[in-house]
């Protein structure tokens, strides 16, 4: 089981409503597990128990031990017919596995969605780098982070480095603190860029010190611009930072040329993006069936899966465009229409 933020939020109200701290404390403890200590009231421990739970897949056993308890809870009666009546969309056994969402369909990706999954916990790796040839759905990697942003609970820094008329370290600087809501950063004035950049993290450390909320920079099109130097150290830079001081701070780079430092290694996770094949798209539409038609008969679902596969296929073959592109615009049109079928 995996819940929704809104769903989330509200299981948090109605445990806020029946429990005190003692039995909060005694219903994790029966569940071995434990209680982030350093938040202050019992509603933000509540939360940050539902969000440890929903994020690790302990939910279902942690909504039963408040059942046990409070079996007889109008609200709580009512908030647990949600969550089994046949006709609510059957969801993904988490987020990370999330094939349809936003109206954005996303395809396969195995390993990135494990490693993302590594990277938002306490102890996986900090930084991510993303390669691949053009047009293998590189910054799928981005839209995939903003599902899981607002689902898992972060928040996400966007840095297309396109987007600059002028790039500059300051430029990013600037972008990446008025995205946090930081101070803007101060002019480079006369001194090295080096000498700026150290400068501007020494601040930028500062100010994520006691930061309550996890940050995702994401930093993209490195293959679409001409990088100069003072850009790569910049981004030496951030990754040094991240390595050495313990902030709330994950980055993402997709298809960044140049390679970081070597002592910042232990922290970097890479994925490398391939072609989507026949194989991918059957998965994919098996998934789909599965969570938004749950009332098709499992075989009807099989045989329309395979019919939606060649469709795609097809007309990915028949493009003379690019078939990542293709395929997307494909998916897209596929399963907006599956969305209107009728059992």
């Amino acid at each position: 089981m995996y819940l929704t933020k809104e769903q989330l939020k509200q299981l948090r109200l109605i445990v806020v409503r029946l429990v005190d701290l003692a039995t909060l404390e005694q219903i994790v403890d029966d569940l071995d597990s434990r209680i982030d200590s350093t938040a202050p009231s019992l509603e933000l421990k509540t939360a940050s128990v539902l969000r440890e739970a929903n994020l690790k897949g302990w939910i279902a056993e942690l909504i039963e031990e408040v059942r046990s308890r409070f079996a007889n809870d109008p609200e709580l009666k009512a908030f647990l017919t949600t969550l089994t009546d046949p006709g609510v969309v059957v969801t993904a056994a988490d987020e990370y596995s999330a094939c349809y969402t936003d109206n954005r369909p996303f395809v396969n990706r195995k390993e990135l969605r494990a490693t993302l999954k590594s990277i938002a916990g306490d102890q996986g790796p900090r930084i991510l780098m993303v390669h691949g040839g053009r047009e293998t759905g590189k910054s799928y990697t981005g839209n995939l982070i903003k599902h899981l942003s607002s689902t898992i609970g972060f928040e996400v820094v966007d840095v297309d480095l396109i987007d600059f008329a002028i790039l500059t370290p300051y430029e990013i600087a600037v972008s990446i603190a008025s995205q946090m809501t930081l101070p803007k950063p101060r002019e480079r004035g006369e001194e090295q860029w080096s000498r700026w950049i150290f400068h501007y993290f020494n601040d930028f450390v500062g100010q994520m010190r006691d930061s309550e909320k996890t940050w995702w920079i994401i930093i993209d099109s490195f293959e679409s611009i001409s990088v100069a130097q003072e850009i790569n150290d910049f981004v030496e830079q951030l990754s040094m930072r991240v390595n050495k001081v313990p902030m709330k701070v994950r980055v993402i780079l997709i298809s960044y040329q140049s390679d970081l430092p070597p002592q910042v290694d232990p922290i970097v996770a890479r994925d490398q993006t391939g072609k989507i094949d026949v194989e991918d798209l059957s998965a994919f539409f098996v998934q789909f069936y599965s969570e938004r038609k749950p009332l098709i008969d499992a075989a009807d679902r099989t045989k329309r899966a395979a019919e939606n596969v060649k469709e795609v296929w097809e007309a990915a073959e028949k493009s003379t465009g690019s078939h990542h592109t293709v395929i997307g615009k494909e998916l897209l049109t596929v399963c907006k229409r599956i969305l209107q079928e009728v059992p």
